[in-house]
């Protein structure tokens, strides 16, 4: 067993592992099972698993801004130059558009 991760790649993490594991391991097991097993806490140093984090939190925050809008504004309805800004921010994770 410990022979496979010795031919790991390079750079590749025990949290990269676990969360790889995690990932998979939802098409087949409880979802709930894999997290008393596998702890967030410990996939936490996964640049995938962070990279995943950046991408749900971008997107969470496209919608809470449009949210906000139509709550704001009643009759708000993003026009295509904000909905391209929004696109853009949540694509390339800048500020600036």
């Amino acid at each position: 067993m410990s022979s496979i991760f010795i031919r790991m790649q390079e750079g590749m993490t025990r949290a990269d592992l676990l969360y790889g594991i995690y990932l998979f391991g939802r098409v087949v097991y409880d979802t709930e099972l894999l997290r008393r097993l596998i702890p967030e806490e410990l996939m936490q140093e996964s640049k995938y698993y962070q990279r995943q984090v950046r991408k749900i939190t971008r997107q969470n925050t496209i919608e809470n801004t449009l949210d906000l809008l139509e709550d704001r504004f009643e009759n708000f309805v993003a026009s295509p130059k904000i909905l391209i800004a929004l696109y853009f921010i949540h694509v390339t994770g800048s500020g600036e558009v």
